[in-house]
């Protein structure tokens, strides 16, 4: 048991009446488990984002490597036409390489 030690800095009237209220051991425990489960709440919100946002990185990923292989194809299509390709599709073509290399640019790439 903890001693309570009450000091007064005035007089204190006949009469006066001291309330303390101390909460029992089984109140603080219960306070105690309250945190922690709100605790562990927060770590399976944590845990079930960084769950999503891997599922969604793996999605983006096989996304850019399919578009960067359907580029990677068109450019032998129009490579293949020689100066046959016409002005407009070479523009719209070299606007998607340009747009697609923007976006590599931005994530560096892994290194070994």
């Amino acid at each position: 048991m903890t001693d309570l030690h009450i000091h007064f800095h005035e007089p204190v009237g006949a009469g006066a009446t001291l309330v303390v209220q101390v909460p029992s051991t089984g109140a603080i425990a219960a306070q105690i488990n309250q945190l922690k489960e709100l605790m562990t709440m927060k770590l399976s919100e944590v845990t079930a984002g960084l769950v999503s946002a891997n599922a969604q990185l793996t999605k983006i990923h096989a996304e850019t490597v399919a578009l960067k292989q359907k580029v990677a194809d068109l450019q032998t299509v129009i490579d293949s036409m020689g100066d046959e390709a016409p002005a407009d599709l070479v523009e719209a073509f070299n606007a998607v390489k340009a747009q697609l290399q923007i976006v590599d640019d931005e994530v560096p790439d892994a290194t070994a």
